[in-house]
Parts: structure tokens; sequence; C-alpha cells
């Protein structure tokens, strides 16, 4: 989102990268691959040639770190977070080099203006092959074109297996049945997001897990 933020106002497009989800070689999933899916006015529409010739590059360039931290995890060791996943200009995205070099701001902050930043349209959506996907889905969970509903995911350790390692990452899924409630009895509907290794909820009404 910030990304689509900084191209608009910077009148540029965001390009988004990805190396080929090969797990064999990396060890880990890419959990965030829908993101690819974006279209929007800001976002580059890279055609097959250049998705998979930039696919290429990042992946060669992600080998070393990726298979050094696969082989230190044989003895219980890892490379830093920040070598794994690089995340090269993050920082700039919400303000330029030079006005980083001081440290934080609150003058530099309310110059961006945020709220107005990111309440504006962006034109987002998803491929419209991904929406029908999406609308077929919803209609076997049960969800009609006509209901509202929340997605709810709450980040436990069974995805990435890193119990005991960043757990101020985590939460508790039952932490968030108050709100649950307070969405369901209002008439939505609640679908619970993730994977088998998370907690059971209880069975409660409208709610798809």
């Amino acid at each position: 989102m910030f990304g689509i933020i900084k191209a608009k106002y910077d009148n540029k497009k965001l390009f988004l990268l990805s190396p080929y989800d090969l797990h064999i070689l990396f060890g880990k999933k890419i959990c965030n691959s829908e993101l690819l899916l974006l279209e929007s006015k800001y976002i580059y529409k890279q055609g097959l040639i250049v998705s998979n010739f930039s696919k290429i590059l990042v992946t060669i360039l992600l080998i070393p770190s990726r298979v050094i931290d696969r082989i230190l995890g044989f003895f219980g060791k890892s490379l830093s977070y920040r070598v794994v996943v690089p995340a090269v200009g993050e920082r700039e995205l919400w303000a330029t080099k030079n006005e980083l070099k001081n440290g934080f701001s609150w003058e530099t902050v309310e110059k961006y203006n945020w709220k107005e930043r990111i309440n504006s349209y962006y034109d987002l959506s998803i491929r419209d092959s991904a929406q029908r996907v999406a609308k077929i889905k919803m209609s076997t969970l049960g969800i009609s074109s006509s209901s509202w509903f929340v997605c709810l995911h709450v980040r436990e350790s069974g995805f990435r297996k890193d119990k005991g390692r960043r757990e101020y990452r985590n939460s508790h899924i039952l932490n968030y049945i108050p709100a649950i409630k307070r969405i369901t009895k209002a008439g939505g509907i609640v679908v619970r997001m993730g994977d088998s290794t998370m907690t059971k909820l209880p069975k409660m009404n409208n709610v798809v897990v």
C-alpha cells in the first residue's frame, strides 16, 4: 500500500518483484503471492517476458543467502532476517534519505499528511480471472453477493515453524472471539484465514473456518 502511495505522489509506477516459489531451494513459502495479482494504474503491468525475467534475476540474487540460511538451520542457527528477506528502499517509502538522516521527526510526518494520502483513491483491484475464482469460492462457502463479511487472520508460529522466535509477531485467535461475536451479531460473516496448523475456533454461527 505504501509502495502505491509513493508511486502516486512521485508520479511513478510500482514494480512488483518476487522470486520463483522454489520451496525446496528456499525452505520458505511466499505467503503473499496474491499481491502479485493486484492491478492499479500505479502498478507497472508486467508482460510474460518481463515478469519471468525479473523472477529469474530475483531468484538468482536470493539463492546464496537462502542456501546459507538453510545450511545454518541444520545447526540451529540462522542469518539475519534482513539478509534472507531484503528490504531495499523500505525506509524511503515514508520520507527522503535526506529527511531520514537526523532520525524520526514529527515535522516530517505531518508534512506528508498521511491520513489524506491513505484515504485517497488508488484504483486498486485484482485481476478479472482472480475475481471469478473468488466469487465461486465465496458461493461454496455460503457467502452471497449481498452478504458483507470480514476476513480475520491471526498469526501463529505454525506456518513459518518459528515457535520461540519473534513471538511478538504472534497472537491467539481466542482473544478475538468478542470481536467475532460483535461482527456476527451485526449481521456480518467472519471468514477465518490461515492454514491447518492454527488453533481451532469453537463452532459459531456465521463463522467460516
